[in-house]
């Protein structure tokens, strides 16, 4: 084709069905058939992009995260299925393509992905949102050493010798 689009053939002798295919890359490649009788044809043919599906799953050290949402750069947000995958269709190939996970009680997610020329399978694997719990034991005045704290679904700690116990990746 030349700068704009337009590939021409002269000498065409008169037939019906002459097969096409027309290619680029980058793009679905097109087959089709054209009439030359009587007169010279213009064929508009239309190439489509060529695009694949980015698949996220989604997951945790125990398992798989259904509900979480994906925002893949310049698409629309997924969320994950109950087997913790979400599939973006028709994602034009690029390289570093951004994006976030998000999921209640984890730590968001930010990477990347590169659509080269197939689909792409990308896991994640999220972090739970935990936080410590601390006990300053005291009569008032000065810390008590040894003293044993229990916390529902977390066991017991014994404070040191500055008073202190502490409870660590609690869960909200």
């Amino acid at each position: 084709t030349n700068s704009t689009g337009v590939a021409t053939f002269t000498s065409i002798a008169p037939e019906a069905g002459i097969a096409y295919t027309v290619s680029n890359n980058g793009y679905e490649t097109q087959n089709g058939t054209v009439d030359v009788t009587n007169q010279d044809v213009t064929e508009n043919v239309s190439l489509a992009l060529t695009t694949y599906d980015v698949t996220f799953t989604v997951a945790n050290s125990k398992g798989v995260i259904p509900g979480a949402t994906i925002q893949l750069d310049g698409y629309d947000a997924v969320t994950t299925n109950a087997s913790g995958t979400a599939t973006i269709t028709n994602v034009v190939p690029a390289n570093s393509i951004g994006y976030v996970v998000s999921a209640n009680g984890y730590y968001n997610v930010e990477g990347t992905v590169d659509v080269v020329d197939q689909d792409v399978n990308e896991p994640v694997t999220m972090t739970l949102i935990t936080y410590t719990v601390t006990f300053n034991v005291n009569d008032g005045a000065s810390p008590i050493q040894g003293a044993i704290v229990a916390l529902t679904g977390y066991g017991e700690s014994t404070t040191n010798d500055e008073g202190i116990a502490s409870f660590e990746n609690i869960i909200p």
